[in-house]
């Protein structure tokens, strides 16, 4: 908390302020030029946490301040400082309300605007759906991937699918009949989670954090830009004997097969999974589907796998490090700029920091509306050059073709008469690929992490507690300090692990740390509800932490003048610390 702010739990708190109806912040001491860089920051983060979803625009007392970039769930928003407040009406947009501060006494006025107002499907997309559903080869590839046999229940837990607000709405039970089918009109999808199998998942993808609309307005280069990616996944795949099925999606790719829970490889994973702690507490203590529950062996399994499935992304990133034309990261970790802002192609293992029983995939051949139903990627003018999309497996097509026969519901449908999206069982082939993990570098690593356990909450007041961020440079200081949202991006994790790495620290505490973090009160709401904060804290510690070991992560871009570039800079300053934190990590590397 800076000088200039006091430390009590009523600067902490919001209330309501009658008046405005806004949220309002008291500051009741004195605000000065000294210290207007703290404040600054602050306030921002108070914008950051009530309106992560909105454009803002700020004064403060009549300092001119500068653009920021502040990361706001995945999406740098570019934050506007004056010396008065302005708001501008522009079309697509509207009013919204605002945050009140009171400074000695002098109220600053923070405004948002809405990105775009609530998408609403219209009749006609709504009726150019419902005919192509009427399709009966539409209808029967989406029952194939839910696992029906003839109109056989489906082996998925459940279905679900994107509401107005961009979120996933999961159903209590899972497809069962083809009539239901028609319910899905903002696009289906299925649970990973399977009554006899468990699926293997793999998603490549295209990501611009500064144009997150570059992939669906110019489709045909960002998919040339994963090209190298692709071609370096399907030859390591097809090494180890699997054929898995592979869906072309609105960005990238989906990589699916299954794993029976009666064969070899099963046993295998679930005894890997066995080093990943008690995720069946978390699986007992959160029934769904008219209460069933992950069972241990399966919940285990769905660990191991995430590990083998993080060897394979190492494969992948050694083969593609030096040709790919933009860097190529494990999840959607934030890049310097490059041809068109900052862009990367992201191995996206995020799905296996959480648990089983709340992961999806779409289901092909049914509507991809991301684009226009999730929060920060199109705004009114945009949508409109948009066509409808569908997700189709590629089997036997070109690049070129699925994103022709993706972006038009009729090629969808003769698509659907063609091909299959049954989900593959490759139960023998996915043995060697285990095999190989189990002698990796990786495998040893994952050996020691899981050596050692987080400290317990009862001991956080003498340990994690007691760290103080101010000893790390201040771009990775602000990320522990205000953790909503900055802690739950990828590259805020990683600028963690990589700076308390360089300080000595066991990852499995690092993580440790973490998890402190998020299951303190920073306004989560129900975050950690849904998800396992000890889960999502060692998977992310552990992919970061394992890629310095194996040497895949040098330190290249752990610098000032990447942090700036890559918007992670807050507050700039001269001799950070963060130069000297990276000659300490890579001398620790070496050792």
């Amino acid at each position: 908390m800076p000088p200039c702010l006091k430390n009590d739990a009523t600067t902490r708190r919001t209330h309501v302020d009658e008046k405005n109806d806004a949220p309002c912040f008291i500051i009741p001491q004195a605000f000065t030029q000294e210290h207007v860089s703290d404040c600054y920051s602050v306030l921002l983060h108070m914008a950051a946490v009530c309106l992560r979803h909105y454009l803002v625009q700020i004064a403060i007392c009549g300092f001119k301040l500068p653009w920021w970039h502040i990361p706001c769930k995945g999406k740098p928003h570019k934050w506007l400082i004056t010396h008065t407040v302005q708001f501008r009406q522009e079309p697509g947009f509207r009013q919204v309300g605002g945050i009140k501060i009171i400074i000695s006494g002098n109220p600053v006025l923070i405004y948002a605007k809405t990105r775009r107002e609530q998408y609403a499907m219209t009749s006609e997309h709504s009726q150019r759906i419902e005919h192509y559903y009427r399709n009966r080869h539409v209808r029967n590839r989406i029952l194939e991937f839910l696992g029906c046999d003839r109109n056989s229940e489906a082996t998925c837990m459940y279905v679900s699918h994107y509401t107005d607000s961009g979120k996933y709405l999961p159903r209590a039970e899972p497809v069962s009949s083809v009539n239901s089918i028609q319910d899905y009109r903002s696009g289906m999808f299925r649970s990973l989670w399977d009554r006899r199998s468990l699926v293997a998942d793999l998603d490549i993808e295209y990501v611009n954090f500064d144009f997150p609309a570059e992939a669906y307005l110019d489709p045909h280069r960002s998919f040339d830009i994963q090209g190298t990616v692709r071609a370096a996944l399907n030859r390591t795949l097809e090494g180890f004997g699997i054929e898995p099925l592979r869906i072309l999606t609105g960005r990238g790719y989906h990589y699916l097969w299954s794993i029976s829970r009666s064969s070899g490889a099963f046993s295998q994973l679930a005894w890997l999974g066995r080093k990943c702690g008690s995720l069946h507490e978390y699986y007992r203590a959160h029934p769904c589907c008219g209460g069933a529950v992950v069972d241990d062996e399966l919940g285990y399994a769905y660990s191991g796998l995430g590990m083998v499935i993080e060897y394979l992304c190492h494969s992948i990133v050694r083969l593609t490090a030096k040709d790919s034309p933009v860097p190529v990261q494990l999840t959607a970790v934030a890049a310097g700029p490059g041809e068109r802002g900052r862009e990367v192609v992201s191995l996206d293992i995020s799905e296996y920091a959480d648990p089983l029983n709340g992961r999806v995939v779409h289901v092909p051949f049914s509507p991809y509306l991301k684009p226009v139903l999730k929060h920060g990627i199109v705004h009114d003018g945009i949508a409109g050059r948009i066509p409808p999309m569908t997700p189709v497996p590629m089997n036997g097509m070109d690049v070129y073709e699925g994103i022709s026969c993706m972006r038009s519901l009729e090629k969808s449908a003769v698509r659907a008469s063609e091909t299959s999206a049954t989900i593959p069982d490759m139960s023998e082939q996915t043995t060697p690929l285990i095999t190989a993990y189990l002698g990796s570098a990786l495998a040893a690593f994952h050996k020691r992490f899981y050596s050692v356990n987080h400290d317990s909450p009862g001991q956080w007041p003498q340990t994690y507690d007691r760290f103080d961020p101010g000893a790390l440079p201040r771009c990775v200081a602000r990320v522990l300090r205000y953790p909503n949202d900055l802690l739950l991006t990828p590259e805020g994790i990683r600028q963690v692990v990589r700076s308390l790495y360089a300080l000595g620290w066991h990852p499995r505490h690092i993580a440790g740390l973490v998890r402190s973090k998020y299951e303190r009160d920073f306004g989560w709401g129900n975050e950690w509800y849904a998800y396992s904060a000890s889960a999502r804290a060692d998977t992310y510690t552990r992919i970061f932490a394992g890629l310095i070991t194996v040497k895949l992560d040098q330190f290249v871009d752990f610098n000032c003048q990447s942090t700036r570039e890559k918007g992670y800079c807050f507050i700039p300053q001269d001799n950070c610390g963060i130069d000297t934190l990276r000659h300490k990590a890579l001398e620790r590397s070496t050792l």
